[in-house]
């Protein structure tokens, strides 16, 4: 009998069920740590109140900067202020269509407002919730972007500015600049991701927006050529830059309705 003859048998235990781990308060959700995310949601949050209280007193004519002399909105005084000017046009282009002189609006945003229903008051509720809605999803994903390619501290910077500049009561505002935002972000991920055919319909969605379409093309033209990028099929590409550049350039003479 040799020593291995000898050697006793070993069973191997069968692996047991997998153990549940409480998840850790720093894991990435969404790609985004925990921290983050809480950082992300102060910000929205104190930005919105912030912008609530300046530009309720500023229309109010308390502040000497504000906007007392902005014209009568939709609503009373808590929806005033925040459908005038551009506002109004994009509600009434929801109601009633497009005329004359509200050829330059671009159509998505007063389509989206039509799903609130008849009343312009409605009408002003939602957008003002679908704009903040926006700007709320936009905020995660411009982090991404940034942090990709700058690091955590820029990211976090760059959404601490863009929540807290001057003109940020437009976010939550009766105007197309959140959804467009959250539009050009969408695509730009999906860019840097090597996805083009993925951001060919937010770039489409953006054309259909504001009148940055042709500047977004361009953009992805550029970031095409890029020896890092991924390459699609060069058909799709050609095809998605040029129908967006169409619908950037020519949207403003089309037909006068939604």
């Amino acid at each position: 009998m040799t020593v291995l003859d000898a050697a006793p048998e070993t069973d191997i235990a069968a692996p047991g069920p997998p153990v549940f781990e409480f998840p850790s308060p720093r894991r990435r959700q969404f790609g985004i740590s925990g921290p983050t995310i809480r950082y992300l949601a102060m910000i929205f949050v104190t930005s919105r109140l912030l912008n609530i209280v300046f530009v309720l007193r500023g229309r109010r004519g308390i502040l000497p900067f504000g906007l007392a002399d902005a014209g009568p909105g939709t609503g009373g005084t808590l929806l005033s202020p925040w459908t005038f000017f551009d506002g109004r046009w994009y509600l009434k282009i929801s109601g009633t269509g497009y005329e004359d002189f509200t050829s330059v609006f671009y159509p998505l945003y007063p389509t989206l407002l039509k799903l609130a229903g008849p009343d312009p008051v409605h009408r002003a509720i939602f957008g003002i919730a679908l704009s903040t809605l926006c700007f709320g999803l936009a905020l995660p994903l411009l982090f991404r972007l940034v942090e990709t390619s700058y690091g955590t501290r820029i990211a976090r910077t760059t959404c601490a500015i863009t929540a807290f500049l001057p003109f940020s009561a437009v976010w939550g505002a009766v105007y197309t600049e959140s959804l467009a935002l959250l539009l050009l972000v969408l695509t730009w991920t999906f860019v840097r991701q090597g996805r083009w055919l993925a951001a060919a319909l937010p770039a489409l969605l953006v054309g259909l927006t504001r009148n940055v379409g042709f500047v977004l093309s361009a953009a992805m033209f550029v970031e095409f050529l890029q020896p890092s990028g991924r390459r699609r099929a060069l058909a799709h590409q050609a095809c998605g830059a040029f129908g967006h550049l169409v619908v950037g350039v020519g949207v403003p003479n089309a037909p006068q309705r939604v």
